[in-house]
């Protein structure tokens, strides 16, 4: 888990992103005289990585809230190259094989294509790693590249928005980013103030407990006066523990704020 702690908001796990590409296909084919002739194509691709028989690990996320979740993904969910993220000692990789190069995938589509029928006449009369290539160096991206981020390392993040950037952009450093972390998510959870208010509702207690004791003044304890001190007390205790409240929801208020605020500004890397 990200810094070595662990951490309840990310998770490891198993996921299967849609990539979208257009492919150049070349293949060659007889034409109506029976001479064999090179035919060029355009293929839109819409897959799932599983398509292509890669079982993908990446991070899920869970308990962030909905308004982070939407600023990560107005940042972060965009479509990416995939380029950068063929690196067999971080981010896409397999169970059981390494996505070693862009070509690598291109391959796998390859042979998708010939499996699902498209291409026979490729297969017998040619090898598949020139003839079928994106037709733009850009364009193998991933429908999201979120679940491949994880946001609490500043490598991944600055690797994620370096995508993002698109090709022949500067390469962001991991010193430029500032991470998310995870008492930053704590404090926007009621839990986190638990403590504090135990406090508080302690004093209260006291507070009201001193204020309904019996009347050492002489008075008499049912009296009109007495009823009135005790409804006051209440209202004292209520107002208390009415204000700590209020106080501990502007702070996770705040706290949302300084994540998302966090998350937009490494779109100002981009």
């Amino acid at each position: 888990m990200a810094n070595g702690f662990r951490n309840p908001y990310i998770t490891e796990a198993d996921i299967d992103p849609r990539i979208a590409t257009v492919l150049s296909v070349q293949s060659v084919e007889p034409d109506p005289e029976g001479n064999y002739r090179t035919r060029t194509r355009n293929v839109d691709l819409d897959l799932a990585l599983s398509d292509l028989g890669y079982d993908v690990k990446g991070y899920k996320y869970s308990g962030l809230g909905d308004e982070v979740m939407g600023a990560l993904k107005s940042v972060l969910g965009g479509s990416g190259s995939v380029y950068p993220y063929i690196d067999p000692t971080q981010g896409l990789y397999t169970a059981d094989d390494s996505l070693s190069s862009e070509w690598d995938l291109v391959r796998s589509m390859a042979d998708y294509l010939i499996d699902e029928g498209e291409h026979d006449a490729y297969r017998r009369y040619g090898g598949y790693g020139v003839g079928i290539m994106p037709t733009d160096a850009e364009s193998i991206e991933f429908e999201s590249i979120l679940p491949f981020v994880d946001i609490f390392d500043q490598k991944s993040i600055a690797k994620a928005l370096t995508a993002l950037a698109g090709k022949g952009a500067a390469e962001i450093e991991a010193s430029d980013v500032r991470a998310l972390d995870k008492e930053m998510f704590d404090k926007t959870k009621s839990k986190y103030y638990d403590p504090l208010v135990e406090n508080v509702r302690e004093d209260a207690i006291f507070d009201l407990a001193k204020a309904l004791s019996p009347d050492t003044s002489g008075g008499f304890a049912g009296s009109s006066a007495g009823a009135s001190r005790r409804a006051q007390a209440r209202r004292g205790y209520n107002k208390e523990m009415r204000s700590i409240l209020s106080e501990i929801l502007k702070q996770r208020g705040k706290a949302t704020e300084d994540i998302t605020s966090r998350i937009y500004d490494w779109q100002e890397l981009i």
